[in-house]
């Protein structure tokens, strides 16, 4: 049976989606269960372990690199569940580093700290980044992860296609947080827009933060689902209309009418980012997640991601 990471595919595959979220499902496992669903989805050719928490312990970097005759599959674990609530907290308080004024923008400390822990390191005897990317040729890469794997496929791929010139094929995560800021985004998305496809579920919160007022942007094309219907927003540069229609669709938000009011009120003082950053700290997503709502079983993998692709 033909893998679905064809390597002539362009533009989104529902298939190719449903086998990288499995991927990223199992990359919450061992080593061993890695390994073994690498080796049961024909990866067979090679396969690496990652764990830096032997290296950063403020890390805790971990995930699988393996690959087939045609393909490398990078996958990246995500947030442990019991520890989702840290994600949002964290990309508030963290902010932003510069990684390139004059090109990369500036991405997420946090997120940059937790890539760069694996990036030129040692496992297995071998610098798996970038040495088996560099080395990839023909195979194309994919690159893939759920919450914060998501947000490290998207530093992996600027790292892979920018700083090292080697070709990104595609990449796709599910429920990830935003993680950089507008230069960022603007220049992925210039070099791998068309091909980086993000999955939101429904009233998932992590898609929402770090917040866009404080000058993250999402890139590519989102697909959002919701009661059993996809829909496909066109590959862009995240607005603020796109940020407020998203933050909108949210449910369980009791003090909306507060938020729109003070939407309302920037709008008609004439500083509209104002007004969207009181609805911004209205729709705080850490009450929405301590209050264990919809919004965070829509994140996790088990009762969120895995779900949409059930009936396929």
């Amino acid at each position: 049976m033909p893998s679905p990471l064809n390597p002539d595919l362009s533009g989104y595959s529902h298939d190719a989606a449903k086998l990288l979220c499995d991927a990223s499902n199992v990359a919450y496992g061992s080593e061993a269960t890695c390994r073994a669903w690498a080796i049961d989805n024909g990866f067979k050719e090679d396969f690496q372990f990652i764990d830096t928490s032997h290296l950063d312990p403020m890390t805790d970097t971990q995930g699988f690199v393996a690959q087939s005759a045609d393909t490398l599959l990078v996958v990246f674990r995500g947030t442990e569940p019991r520890k989702i609530a840290d994600v949002t907290s964290d990309a508030e308080a963290i902010g932003l580093a510069v990684w390139d004024k004059d090109t990369l923008g500036s991405v997420h400390k946090g997120f940059f700290r937790a890539f760069f822990a694996a990036w030129g390191k040692l496992f297995g005897g071998r610098k798996v980044f970038p040495d088996m990317l560099r080395n990839a040729a023909p195979r194309k890469i994919w690159i893939t992860g759920h919450s914060l794997g998501g947000a490290l496929a998207q530093i992996c791929a600027a790292q892979t296609a920018l700083r090292d010139a080697i070709p990104v094929h595609a990449v796709y995560t599910f429920g990830q947080p935003r993680v950089g800021d507008e230069q960022f985004a603007a220049t992925l998305h210039a070099a791998l827009g068309m091909r980086t496809f993000r999955l939101v579920n429904n009233q998932d919160v992590v898609p929402r933060v770090p917040f866009y007022t404080l000058r993250y942007r999402h890139f590519g094309q989102e697909l959002f689902f919701s009661g059993g219907q996809r829909r496909e927003q066109p590959d862009a540069v995240e607005s603020m209309t796109v940020a407020l229609e998203s933050l909108r669709s949210m449910s369980g938000l009791p003090t909306l009418a507060s938020a729109v009011s003070g939407l309302l009120d920037g709008l008609l003082s004439g500083d509209p980012k104002a007004g969207f950053l009181m609805i911004e700290k209205h729709l705080d997503p850490r009450n929405l997640l301590k209050a264990g709502t919809v919004n965070i079983s829509d994140h996790l993998m088990k009762s969120g991601y895995s779900t949409l692709f059930k009936s396929q």
